[in-house]
């Protein structure tokens, strides 16, 4: 300790403290200085400054984020049973239909089409019919329906 004192007592180790203060004394003004505003009555928010949990020490994963996740995939459409028999009324896209050699054909079609609930499938006249919402059943032997359905995701 009396070797500190005559040091401190010298003119150069006077200086050296002297010094040594001024340092941390900047240190610590760099720290905490703010850039004043660019220009009169111009608010400059703080910048956020990330940080972890306090009960464990801060590593690189637990100041920057995660990326995004991709966004889940959506659940295949497929179209329910050819309904045999059946006509599904009503709901038309249009005035005309359109040609499909059979009713599968027509199923893909209406399973294809983003607008499409439903399809009827006239089959004397190999006529397709895509429906908006899904008409009620009713029996006709020369008709082929079937119905729109979402898969649950595997």
């Amino acid at each position: 300790m009396r070797s500190f004192l005559k040091f401190i007592n010298s003119t150069a180790g006077l200086l050296t403290a002297i010094s040594a203060l001024i340092v941390a004394v900047g240190g610590l003004v760099a720290l905490n200085h703010h850039p004043e505003p660019s220009g009169p009555g111009t608010y400059v928010p703080p910048v956020p400054v990330p940080y972890a949990s306090t009960s464990q020490p801060a590593t690189p994963a637990s100041i920057i984020p995660a990326p995004p996740q991709p966004a889940a995939k959506p659940a295949p459409v497929v179209m329910g049973q050819l309904e045999a028999g059946i006509n599904r009324q009503g709901n038309d896209f249009d005035a005309f239909g359109k040609h499909a050699d059979n009713a599968q054909l027509c199923a893909e079609m209406c399973r294809t089409d983003k607008a499409c609930d439903a399809m009827t499938f006239v089959i004397s006249r190999n006529t397709c019919w895509l429906k908006h919402g899904v008409p009620d059943p009713s029996q006709d032997n020369n008709m082929t329906s079937a119905v729109k359905v979402e898969q649950p995701a595997p």
